[in-house]
């Protein structure tokens, strides 16, 4: 008696063994690759992977792994390799990027009736101006223009902010970090006018550094608010065209239910 249960206990545990296998084979690995510098909360500064607190875009995307056949890889690069390897089909997909025409060549945006389909974001973040607090520097929103400028502003190189700077005849100077940025706006010697980078960033920086950083105020309103998107590979979306538009639905769907609540965790 002991013997027949002890081999239908074996014989179930190996079916759900093979279940768990096979779906585990069936489902798509997708590889997404991100900035390798820090976008608090969205993703935090370390090389390796802390997934008790990955950073609010890693986990928003990790459940995509519950909803879909699918399993994550994730690859931190500098942001320019991250667009080259998406162009080329290295990596899946690529994450946060904001909007813009050029960067349809190099990738997929979820649209809808051939327009960018805001709906399916990650998220909105926003630009802000950072001046020293003794500075007559004016961001005037009505007519896109920093008044009273002696010296550029600085910005994170490759963040599409400096496009939009340049559109609006603003000169920009562009740094490796946001750090580098600052560095230079606190010592108030005229070299920079400003510094532009996302809230996130420049508020993070400015509190933990208010013991060697004083005197920068963030300049209201925002520059500029973009929404920010989970764009996949060409390749990708010509191979698995329905799979990459549930992707896009399903982050959606996870936004609404998650993105609050991340935010607050962090």
């Amino acid at each position: 008696m002991y013997t027949k249960l002890l081999i239908h206990l074996l014989f179930f545990l190996m079916l759900c063994t093979t279940v768990a296998s096979a779906s585990y084979s069936s489902s798509i690995k997708l590889v997404f690759a991100y900035e390798d510098k820090q976008n608090y909360p969205f993703y935090l500064d370390s090389k390796k992977i802390n997934w008790e607190k990955p950073g609010v875009s890693i986990e928003l995307l990790k459940k995509l792994e519950s909803e879909l056949p699918v399993r994550l890889e994730f690859k931190r690069q500098p942001w320019k390799r991250c667009k080259y390897n998406l162009k080329n089909g290295a990596v899946d997909g690529i994450f946060n990027a904001s909007f813009s025409t050029e960067r349809m060549k190099i990738g997929v945006y979820p649209m809808i009736n051939g327009s960018v389909d805001i709906s399916r974001r990650i998220t909105t973040l926003s630009y802000y101006l950072y001046k020293f607090h003794t500075s007559s520097v004016i961001w005037d929103d009505k007519i896109k223009s920093i008044r009273n400028m002696g010296s550029p502003i600085c910005a994170p190189l490759g963040y599409s902010i400096v496009k939009n700077l340049k559109k609006w005849g603003i000169p920009v100077v562009e740094k490796n970090h946001v750090s580098d940025c600052f560095r230079i706006l606190s010592f108030n010697n005229g070299k920079i006018s400003g510094v532009a980078t996302l809230e996130f960033d420049g508020d993070l920086y400015l509190t933990k550094n208010d013991d060697k950083i004083h005197g920068i105020k963030k300049v209201m309103p925002p520059l500029v608010s973009k929404p920010y998107y989970l764009m996949l590979s060409h390749q990708f979306v010509s191979q698995h065209p329905e799979l990459a538009e549930q992707i896009w639905d399903t982050v959606k769907k996870l936004r609404k239910a998650w993105l609050e609540p991340l935010l607050k965790k962090y």
